[in-house]
Formats: structure tokens, sequence, C-alpha cells
């Protein structure tokens, strides 16, 4: 023969749900899984949007990075085709000569043009 004891829970501690009250707390179940089901749909929604937001984020900077290039590029051909030395040389190649005595034309005011 075999000795065991066993433990019985007290009688104030119930694991069984009265009849009544599943039925109260059907409503609620539902409605609580529904809104779960829409919150997750939600925030799959928002995490989507946050990667495309940071995707076009990347591709903006990547742009303005190679726009900052292409533009200090553009200043230092500028800068190289203006220069003195290439205008002296453009003026040299279009055998142009220079210059040694200005002379103004003189309008007097009582005088006009006639045909």
């Amino acid at each position: 023969m075999s000795r065991t004891s066993t433990l019985n829970f007290p009688n104030f501690i119930s694991f069984s749900l009265p009849f009544k009250l599943i039925f109260k707390l059907k409503p609620f179940l539902i409605l609580g899984s529904i809104l779960a089901v829409l919150f997750l749909a939600f925030y799959i929604f928002q995490i989507n949007s946050i990667i495309g937001h940071t995707y076009l984020i990347k591709n903006y900077e990547k742009q303005l990075a190679d726009l900052s290039s292409e533009n200090k590029n553009l200043e230092i051909n500028s800068a190289q085709a203006y220069s003195l030395e290439s205008v002296e040389a453009l003026v040299k190649n279009l055998n142009y000569e220079r210059i040694e005595k200005v002379r103004y034309i003189q309008v007097l005011e009582n005088q006009v043009v006639v045909k």
C-alpha cells in the first residue's frame, strides 16, 4: 500500500468562469482580437512607410553629394576658362591689336547730323 498525499485547492480559488460571465466576455474578446489585428496591420504599414522614406532620404543625400561635386568641378572649369591667361591667349588667337592711344569723338551741342 502506498501513501500519497494530495493538495486540494481551497474553495475560494476557482479557475472556471461562470456560464453567464463567459457570454459577457465574448464581445470583448472579439473586439480585442479585431483591434489587435488592426493595430498589427497599422504597425506594419508604419514600418513600411518609415523604410520607404529612409530609402528616399539616402537617395536624395547621394544626389546632393553628386550635385555638389559636379558644382565644384564646374566652378573650377569656369575659373580656368575666364582666367586672365586664357583671355590673353584668346585675344592673341583672334589677332587683336593693342591700342596705344584712345581717341574719343567729341560731339558739339549745336551740331546735328544731316543726311
